[in-house]
């Protein structure tokens, strides 16, 4: 089974948020560490957050089958969407920032209109938890990825699937568009295998990569700068790729347990990457030379579900299965 951590802490400007398994959620102030407000309004887990652009608005996805919109000054619900039966796993906004899709343990993604604050449409078709959903950048259609071992883009506009992708042999951990070339899908399975495809003249197996020796791929990103993949396994390693060039340039070995978590720094040249571990430990990386440069270890040994750079790069957001978060500044190395 796939562990479903998603992205639920966060660190925006001058605050950091963290959400809980018991359903609450917390805006810190990042200098002090004080709470500046609680967000009470979820019954169960909130497992998936998402600010607007202007960092006015929040989103959060919960297992109490509900996505709800918040005021990110002040913690105020704006508005509650209805309409899974099961739990939502992933919420993600529209590049327009009118619409969101959501991931459900119901079997299906759905469609939500902010303003209108209701569901417009069902994307069905999976037969088990949709885990992971995204839409490309024209916000025409969403890529979802299953349990059921397969990825499938939906057309929006009447709810049609498009595509189907169906070489994995076991659950989906992750898909995304390629941000340079929306045409370009990129998946990431417990079968161990990260695949490419091209779906411009239907699916088209570009490559196959094979790099975690058969243990599962649990954890993986892509920078912002649209450049490099990072994918994380049940071999305790880290594999760092080219997308520009789609081979693999680095294995990154160190840790001494499965890796949860992965994050890039920001901006247009990427230098490091983050990756947490099954027994709390993190390890800092410098992609262009594949060297570790520091590792940061928690008290216990304790699984590290996320772990995230600040949009400046100097500090570091760690939350461990155990309810500790740890704000770390200035942990950038910077030689």
């Amino acid at each position: 089974m796939i562990y479903p951590y998603q992205k639920y802490i966060l660190i925006k400007g001058n605050y950091f948020l963290t959400c809980s398994y018991d359903g609450d959620a917390y805006l810190w102030e990042r200098k002090t560490g004080e709470i500046k407000y609680k967000i009470k309004n979820h019954a169960n887990t909130i497992n998936s957050v998402v600010f607007t652009k202007d960092d006015k608005l929040l989103l959060t996805g919960s297992f109490d089958n509900l996505a709800m919109l918040f005021e990110a000054d002040n913690g105020i619900r704006i508005k509650t969407f209805e309409g899974h039966n099961e739990e939502i796993v992933e919420v993600k906004m529209n590049k327009e920032e009118t619409q969101f899709c959501t991931a459900s343990m119901d079997l299906t993604s759905k469609i939500f209109d902010i303003e209108e604050g209701k569901c417009i449409l069902t994307l069905s078709g999976h037969k088990d938890v949709v885990s992971k959903c995204s839409f490309n950048q024209e916000s025409n259609m969403v890529l979802t990825g299953s349990y059921d071992k397969t990825c499938k883009i939906f057309d929006i506009n009447n709810g049609n699937i498009l595509y189907d992708f169906i070489e994995h042999s076991k659950e989906i951990s992750n898909c995304f568009f390629y941000p340079k070339d929306n045409n370009i899908i990129i998946t990431t399975s417990l079968d161990g295998l990260c695949k490419v495809y091209d779906i411009r003249n239907g699916v088209q197996s570009l490559k196959t990569f094979d790099e975690h020796n058969k243990k599962e791929i649990l954890c993986s990103t892509i920078s912002s700068n649209g450049k490099y993949l990072a994918t994380g396994g049940g071999d305790n390693t880290v594999i760092v790729y080219d997308l520009d060039e789609m081979k693999k340039i680095f294995s990154l070995i160190g840790h001494n347990k499965e890796i949860y978590s992965l994050d890039f720094t920001h901006g247009n040249e990427v230098k490091y990457l983050i990756s947490g571990d099954g027994l709390g430990e993190c390890r800092i990386w410098d992609i262009n030379k594949g060297e570790c440069k520091q590792v940061i270890e928690s008290a216990e040994e304790t699984e590290i579900i996320a772990s995230n750079f600040s949009e400046k790069n100097n500090d570091i957001l760690i939350a461990d299965v155990d309810n500790i978060v740890r704000l770390y500044t200035n942990e950038i190395p910077v030689n």
